[in-house]
C-alpha cells in the first residue's frame, strides 16, 4: 500500500506527498535502520533491485555514494534519488558529497 502511494505521488509530481507516504510506512517499523540494514528493508523492490544490481547492498554502502554515482545506476532516475535522499535524511544518514 505504501509503495503504491509513493509511486502515485511521484508520478503526479507531488514530492511532499511521497515523503509523507514514506514516513507513514516507517511509523509502524519497529526495527531501526542501521548501516548494516539491507536495502530491501528500507526501499521498495524496484529501487532496492536497481541498487543491488549496481553492487550496493546495505545502507552503509549507499552512504558511501554521491548523487553523481547514483545518477549512473541503470534504471534509477532523479525522482528515485530524491526519495533515497529523503529516506536517508529521515533516519539520520546522508549521501556523500
Amino acid at each position: 500500500m505504501a509503495k503504491q502511494a509513493v509511486e502515485l505521488a511521484l508520478r503526479r509530481g507531488c514530492r511532499n506527498e511521497a515523503v509523507a507516504a514514506i514516513d507513514r510506512a516507517f511509523e509502524t517499523d519497529d526495527e531501526p535502520i542501521t548501516f548494516d540494514s539491507p536495502l530491501s528493508a528500507v526501499f521498495d523492490a524496484r529501487m532496492a533491485g536497481c541498487l543491488e544490481r549496481a553492487g550496493v547492498l546495505t545502507v552503509g554502502d549507499l552512504t558511501r555514494l554521491t548523487v553523481g554515482d547514483l545518477m549512473e545506476v541503470k534504471q534509477l532516475h532523479f525522482r528515485s534519488i530524491k526519495v533515497i535522499q529523503d529516506v536517508l535524511d529521515r533516519h539520520g544518514f546522508a549521501l556523500r558529497y
